[in-house]
């Protein structure tokens, strides 16, 4: 009994729990519902959120999608820009060079052209003398010339007075051989005058060959002479022409000289113009207002920040006038204070070129 009693007590206390679990189960069954509902209408929305959140984050995707390609874009320009200035920069530094070269080139062109102008001088100075020495030279030619046609007409002179004495020989030789003729008729008769007849045929055969040997050393006389005249008017043929040469000469180096003088004052010109741009430029340039820092006040560099030691040694900018080591100092450009390139730092050496790229034309 006691114990169907408490069976029974159980039995009800269990149908109680599976009732408040029943309803339990139901409540957690329609909390669960509207649970679910409540999610599946969040779903819904957040569905409806994401696809517009999705087609607006597609839009903004494509948009920095260009930005992005714009963004290329601008850094390929600027490292072609980058490029670009790092050539300009490069020009300018040969161009630099060249410039000094070309300075150097001109000065020696200078001195040379001045060589060759006191070179010239000097050879118009000996032309000139050689002329003068030529038309005195000439001179006494042209004393020797008369002074040969005289002889010439004294000896013309001569040898006319030869020719009558020659025609009068003849004349005697005629008549003394109209005479032997007539001696010789009359030899037969004659024997005793024979013999002084030939010792005077003799004689007179003697003078005629005297006769004939003066005439023919006179002839060679006149030839020689002649000979003598031919050789002085080539000479003097020649003298002309030398003399015309010489003028030719003359006018051409006086050309030549002329021209020379004008290269060299355009020459100068140039160079006056090439000054003033170099003085232009240094006054754009300008020194930057440098404070000059002491030795004992710096310990390590302004750029690399590394300690200096005895084998990293201290070296002054002499732009700015801070310390700094020997790589962060190693290049060494003209200044506007000195005409000698010195030493620069790396600041101070871009800061110059970009200065000297932005004021070439």
């Amino acid at each position: 009994t006691d114990d169907g009693i408490v069976q029974k007590i159980r039995i009800e206390q269990l149908e109680e729990n599976l009732s408040k679990t029943k309803t339990e189960k139901e409540q957690m069954q329609s909390s669960y519902q509207a649970k679910i509902e409540a999610l599946n209408s969040d779903m819904a929305l957040e569905r409806e959120t994401y696809q517009k959140s999705r087609a607006g984050l597609d839009v903004l995707y494509h948009e920095l999608e260009k930005k992005y390609d714009d963004e290329c874009l601008s850094k390929i320009d600027v490292e072609t820009e980058y490029q670009l200035q790092l050539a300009q920069k490069n020009d300018f530094i040969e161009a630099t060079k060249l410039m000094e070269k070309d300075m150097v080139m001109k000065t020696t062109l200078y001195t040379h052209m001045k060589e060759q102008i006191d070179g010239i001088k000097d050879e118009n100075i000996r032309l000139s003398e050689k002329l003068q020495i030529e038309e005195k030279r000439n001179e006494e030619r042209e004393h020797q010339l008369q002074s040969l046609e005289k002889e010439n007409q004294m000896l013309r002179e001569t040898i006319s007075q030869l020719e009558t004495n020659i025609e009068e020989i003849n004349k005697e030789k005629h008549a003394l051989n109209d005479t032997n003729e007539s001696i010789s008729r009359e030899l037969t008769k004659i024997d005793a005058e024979k013999t002084s007849i030939e010792t005077d045929l003799r004689v007179e055969k003697d003078f005629r060959q005297r006769l004939q040997q003066t005439l023919t050393s006179e002839k060679e006389k006149v030839s020689s002479l002649q000979f003598d005249i031919h050789e002085l008017n080539l000479i003097k043929q020649e003298y002309d022409s030398y003399k015309k040469q010489m003028t030719k000469q003359q006018s051409d180096l006086q050309k030549k000289f002329q021209e020379q003088e004008e290269t060299i004052r355009e020459l100068a010109l140039k160079l006056e113009v090439s000054i003033k741009r170099e003085d232009e430029f240094r006054e754009k340039d300008g020194l930057r207002s440098s404070t000059w820092m002491k030795d004992e006040d710096v310990k390590e560099c302004c750029q690399c920040k590394k300690d200096f030691s005895p084998l990293r040694r201290k070296h002054h900018c002499r732009n700015c006038g801070q310390i700094f080591c020997e790589t962060c100092a190693s290049t060494k450009l003209p200044l506007p204070s000195s005409n000698k390139p010195v030493r620069v730092c790396d600041m101070c050496r871009n800061h110059l070129l970009a200065q000297c790229a932005v004021n070439s034309p």
